[in-house]
């Protein structure tokens, strides 16, 4: 007797129709909620985003400048920058998660491009 359990056997959900379909209602809700609520969010969400973006740049662009310039993390430690640091950053530059892990979502972008 042959077991059947171990044979796939064709289906619509193994055709991927049932991931097309929920793509294509997706897109199709995504359509309608920019086309109403886009123009009338924009002007509202665009000066906010430019101004927390910059806020970001800035800072990320500071950090990695005087990593630079004081030569690592003994650098911005003497500057008076938190030993944080030093949980977040291991001495080859990747990044720990440290013990309850935490960590930011800038951190390895940064450390990991020294």
């Amino acid at each position: 007797m042959t077991d059947f359990r171990a044979q796939r056997s064709p289906t619509t959900e193994g055709n991927g129709n049932a991931a097309g379909r929920w793509r294509q209602a997706w897109d199709a809700y995504s359509r309608a909620v920019n086309h109403v609520a886009g123009p009338a969010l924009r002007p509202m969400v665009d000066p906010v985003a430019l101004v927390i973006a910059g806020r970001i740049v800035e800072d990320l662009v500071g950090f990695w400048l005087l990593w630079h310039l004081e030569g690592g993390f003994e650098g911005l430690q003497k500057l008076g920058m938190s030993p944080f640091l030093d949980f977040l950053i291991e001495e080859n530059g990747s990044v720990s998660q440290g013990e309850k892990g935490v960590g930011t979502a800038l951190m390895p972008a940064l450390a990991n491009s020294f």
